[in-house]
Parts: C-alpha cells; sequence; structure tokens
C-alpha cells in the first residue's frame, strides 16, 4: 500500500512539473508562439498568442501572430480578422504583411497581396522570404515572366534559403527540364537535409527523370524523419506502378491517404491500377473524376472512354468520345475506341468511317492546343470587363474551332492586356503558326519558353523552324529537349521519325526502341516505324517481332500490312506475297480512293 501511495505521488508531481512546460513555461509566450508558428502547429500557437494577450500584450504585438495561428488552422476568416487591419507592431510587421500576403494569393485576391507584400517591403523588410512569397504570387497571378526577378532577389539576400532554391528548381523544371532542375534541388536538400516537403519535390522529380534507384533513396530518408507522410506511400506507389507491382501499388496508394488518391496525377494511378488489376468499374469512377477536375484533358477523357468500353457502358464511352472524333485531329485510338463502342452496339455503319479514318496516316496538319467539351458548348462572349482565363479559353475555342481571322484578333487583344501571360503567348504562337506566320509563332514561343516549356511547345517550335526551311535547328532542338527529359516518349518518336527521313536508321531505331519502351507499345504506327527502322539495320527478328504486333493492333492500316510484309520477306518467310495483294486492295478500294 505504502509502495502504491509512492507511486501515485510521484505521478502527481510529475504532472505538475509538466503544467509549465504545457503552458509554454516562464519564458515570452510571444517567443513561444513563434516558435510553434515556424514548426507549422497553429493551436500550440495561438494558446501562446492568446496567454501573451492575457498577461497584457498589445493587440499589434500579438495580431501578426494570431493572423498566422488562424491561417496554421485553415481558419481563413479569423485570420484575416487579425491581418487586414494591418495593425503590427515593428517587429511583427514584416510576417503580419506577409502571412496576409500569402493568404490572399491563396483566395486569388492578387492586387491585395501585391498590396500587402509591398507594404511589407515599406514596413523595412529585407528577408529571402519575402521575396519568395513575392515569386509565388507573381507565378500564380500570371506574372510568370518577373517571377525570376524576385528569386534572383531572395537569393542575393540569402543564397542558402532552401525555400528561394527549391523555388528555383521548380522554375528551372517548368522552363529548361527535368535534369536541368535536379541541381537545384540537390543544392536545397544539402542545406536542409530533413525537409520532407522538399525532399518530396526532389523525390518526385528524379522519379520522372527515371532515376529510380536516387528517388528510392530520397523516399527512405523520407521515411526516417517522417514515416506516416503520406506522399511517402504515393512515391513508392508510383515506383510499383512503374516496376509492375500492381497489388503492392494499390496498397501503398491506399496508404497515402485520400487526399493523394484524389489528385489528379492520384487519380491517374488509381485508375491506371484498377484497370490493369481487372476492375474497369472502378477504373471508371477515378477517371470520371478526373475528367471532372480538368474537363479539358484529353488524356484524361480517353482514359475514361477506355474504362468505360471495358466495362461494358456503351452508350456513355460513344457520348464522351463523340465530341473528341468530331475533331479533325483526332488520334486514331480514339477513333477505334469510338468504333468498337458502335460495334458493339450493333451500329456498324457508324463504326466503318470511324475505323476508315483511323486507318489514314497520322495528321500531319498542326492543331491548337486541346479543349474539352465544356469549352465548345459554352456561351462565353469576351468582353472588357473578362478574365485573362475566360480568354484564354475563348482563344482556345475560336483556335479549335477554325475561326483564324477571330482567334487572331483576340490573342492580340489579349496579349497587349495581359503581357507576359504565358497561356497567351502560347495560343499568340499557335495563332500565328496556324495562319502561316512561323517566324512571329518562334517569338511567341521563346518568350513562353522562358517560364515554361511543355512537350506540345517543342514539337511547335520544331514545326515552325522546319517551315522555315531550319530542319537541322528542329532535330537540335528536340534532342536537346531529349536530353532534359529523357522519358519523354513523343519527343523521342518524333526525332527518330526525323532522322528515319533522313536515313539515320541506327540513330532512328534507337529512339523509335526507347519511345516503345516509354509507352508506345500500343501505337501501330510507332511500331511499324521502329520495325523499319530495324529492317534497315538488320535486326530482322526484332522488325518482325515489333511488324506482327503492329499488325494485330491495327489491321486496316495500310503501313502495318506493308511493314509486316517487308520484316517477312527480310527474314525469308512466306505470306509477303499475300500482304502485298492486301495492301492493292485497300488503296484501291472506294474508301481509300475517296482520299
Amino acid at each position: 500500500m505504502t509502495c502504491r501511495l509512492e507511486r501515485i505521488w510521484l505521478a502527481l508531481l510529475l504532472a505538475c512539473a509538466a503544467i509549465p512546460a504545457l503552458a509554454g513555461g516562464g519564458g515570452d509566450p510571444l517567443t513561444t508562439a513563434r516558435e510553434a508558428i515556424a514548426r507549422g502547429d497553429g493551436i500550440a500557437a495561438e494558446v501562446a498568442a492568446r496567454r501573451a494577450m492575457a498577461e497584457g500584450a498589445p493587440r499589434s504585438a500579438v495580431a501578426a501572430t494570431l493572423g498566422e495561428a488562424y491561417a496554421l488552422q485553415g481558419e481563413t476568416g479569423k485570420a484575416l480578422q487579425w491581418l487586414e487591419p494591418g495593425e503590427f507592431d515593428r517587429s511583427s510587421a514584416e510576417s503580419g504583411f506577409r502571412a496576409l500576403g500569402r493568404l490572399k494569393t491563396e483566395r486569388g485576391e492578387f492586387g491585395e497581396a501585391a498590396e500587402a507584400f509591398d507594404r511589407a517591403i515599406a514596413s523595412g523588410a529585407r528577408s529571402s522570404g519575402l521575396w519568395v512569397d513575392i515569386a509565388r504570387m507573381r507565378y500564380r497571378s500570371g506574372e510568370q515572366h518577373i517571377v525570376g526577378d524576385a528569386i534572383d532577389r531572395a537569393l542575393a539576400l540569402d543564397p542558402r534559403d532552401p525555400d528561394a532554391l527549391s523555388l528555383q528548381a521548380q522554375l528551372v523544371r517548368d522552363s529548361r527540364g527535368l535534369v536541368a532542375a535536379l541541381p537545384w534541388f540537390k543544392r536545397a536538400v544539402g542545406i536542409a537535409p530533413d525537409d520532407v516537403a522538399l525532399l518530396g519535390d526532389y523525390a518526385a522529380t528524379l522519379g520522372e527523370a527515371g532515376r529510380y534507384k536516387s528517388m528510392l533513396r530520397v523516399v527512405r530518408h523520407m521515411f526516417k524523419l517522417q514515416p506516416d507522410n503520406p506522399r511517402i506511400y504515393y512515391l513508392q506507389s508510383v515506383l510499383a506502378a512503374r516496376a509492375g507491382q500492381d497489388d503492392l501499388a494499390r496498397r501503398l496508394l491506399w496508404r497515402a491517404g485520400d487526399d493523394s488518391a484524389a489528385s489528379p496525377a492520384g487519380l491517374v494511378l488509381a485508375g491506371v491500377l484498377e484497370y490493369r488489376t481487372g476492375h474497369p468499374a472502378l477504373a471508371v469512377e477515378r477517371f470520371d473524376e478526373l475528367a471532372r477536375l480538368q474537363p479539358d484533358n484529353p488524356l484524361a477523357a480517353k482514359l475514361l472512354a477506355r474504362a468505360l468500353l471495358a466495362s461494358g457502358d456503351l452508350s456513355e464511352t460513344v457520348s464522351r468520345l463523340t465530341p473528341i472524333a468530331s475533331r479533325d485531329n483526332a488520334s486514331p485510338y480514339v477513333l477505334t475506341l469510338l468504333a468498337r463502342a458502335y460495334e458493339q452496339l450493333g451500329r456498324r455503319a457508324d463504326a466503318a468511317p470511324l475505323l476508315d479514318r483511323a486507318a489514314q496516316a497520322a495528321p500531319s496538319a498542326l492543331a491548337a492546343y486541346p479543349f474539352g467539351a465544356a469549352g465548345e458548348d459554352a456561351s462565353f462572349r469576351w468582353d472588357a470587363t473578362a478574365r485573362a482565363d475566360a480568354g484564354v479559353e475563348e482563344l482556345r475555342r475560336l483556335l479549335g474551332t477554325g475561326q483564324l481571322d477571330a482567334a487572331t484578333a483576340l490573342a492580340r487583344d489579349l496579349d497587349a492586356r495581359f503581357p507576359g501571360a504565358v497561356d497567351i503567348e502560347n495560343l499568340n504562337g499557335d495563332a500565328a503558326l496556324l495562319t502561316g506566320r512561323p517566324a512571329a509563332a518562334l517569338q511567341y514561343y521563346a518568350q513562353a519558353g522562358e517560364v515554361r516549356r511543355t512537350t506540345a511547345m517543342i514539337q511547335r517550335v520544331a514545326k515552325a523552324l522546319t517551315m522555315l526551311g531550319d530542319a537541322k535547328a528542329a532535330d537540335r532542338l528536340l534532342a536537346g529537349s531529349l536530353a532534359l527529359d529523357p522519358r519523354n516518349h513523343v519527343l523521342a518518336a518524333q526525332l527518330g521519325r526525323r532522322l528515319a527521313a533522313q536515313g539515320k536508321w541506327a540513330e532512328a531505331a534507337t529512339l523509335l526502341g526507347h519511345a516503345v519502351r516509354l509507352g508506345g507499345g500500343r501505337d501501330p504506327r510507332l511500331l511499324s516505324d521502329l520495325a523499319r527502322a530495324q529492317i534497315e539495320t538488320g535486326a530482322a527478328d526484332a522488325a518482325l517481332t515489333n511488324a506482327r504486333e503492329a499488325y494485330r493492333i491495327q489491321r486496316a492500316l495500310p503501313q502495318t500490312t506493308e511493314v509486316l510484309a517487308a520484316a517477312l520477306a527480310a527474314k525469308g518467310e512466306g505470306g509477303a506475297s499475300v500482304l502485298l495483294a492486301k495492301i492493292d486492295r485497300q488503296r484501291s478500294s472506294t474508301a481509300f480512293a475517296a482520299r
């Protein structure tokens, strides 16, 4: 009994001793609050700040801290009540105005955000973190061309600021590619090796660049630091999926939690995993949500249609794919999917012209950046009060529907009213290229490329250079871009085809094979092009394998038939004459003659 009483008294003494620590100790409560904010604990910061007020601290001394505390808790309304008046003392003015600027940026109120940051500067603030906040605001507001100036200022004030280095890495990634961004991420991680968010960005970039071993090392370090971080499991899920371990990938994605699975990238991953493991109905749910979040994303529409077709929902497949298939630049894959849906519905007359279109050569004409059904059906009319994003949607609609004169006029208007907006510069380039002005298009693409270089833009620049008669410059552009983004199968395929046209068969075979391994294994044209290059380089066995696969996927395509015949002949096998006769029949048929 005595021992038990002693244990009870000891527990009470320890509990009493812990009370000051839980309350922030006997030190300055505002210091305790700022330390809590630094570690992201909004609740502890609020408790300490209110204790400071109870002890007599004036409102101006605690307003910034309480505002940040509420912002960390997601209480935006309460945070603004403390931050918007701007009543901060000298020591907290910078943090208060920065917190207000960040909140305004998140709400899309960029003018008010800029005003808050200006007031921070006027208060005497000279921290690198302020200029990082300004850079992020400028990027989100569409002022992408002056983001670099803000980052330069941040790094000039503190060359070792990991936030500034991380943002610089992301800017380099957008403008110069994955590989070019890695040294910036590495430098930032060297300074802040335990920053889990930074490590996650670094790991994701390593993975996209194909450096999986390095990615795994970074992810393992993240696990040691914060084993319950959902991003760790998401990144591991991506690695498992790429290795073909679908069941493991699904379990890891489940452990990553709802937030990771509900992001656009997470929805793609979840949908692909469900589809590959034989659950097309579940894949439909994921891809349907993706299409809702990104209605203008053509990949989302294709993934959803494929899953719908596999799940047997034929009417919905037709509904989703018909607007995409009606475009002149519809891919053979989309046309074939829609045709198969019509066939299963017993509507073979509707399927036949789609299969006929799919059997034609891939369209070579440039098309504007794609737009979704929502954009096609909208009754939007551009006016002087419209926002830049609304103007971009209208411009995409005009370009996509071939209204080039109206598109050119609107493009000029948008360029004058929203200078420096990358999306508008890209679409101005499209308008120029589609109206036969490649030199003007290059100027717009060069401006946009200073901030963001996408695969679509690189393809357009290569097209413009070719139109200007500088094919070698186009080849150098594609080769350099592929070196910076080595897992880009679209660029690998395009450069491989260009080299094949020049008779550089060995180089072409290497690039086309790379494109097939990266995800082009179901593209009959790509497989046919690879088989042709392999025939020319003497790799007859590989050529026959790829030619047979291309023919299996698309028997109605003359290109696949012709290459299979050539591959059989190269191997000395029979059957080539029968295939050549089939090509003659195809070319003499009314459907093909009509072309």
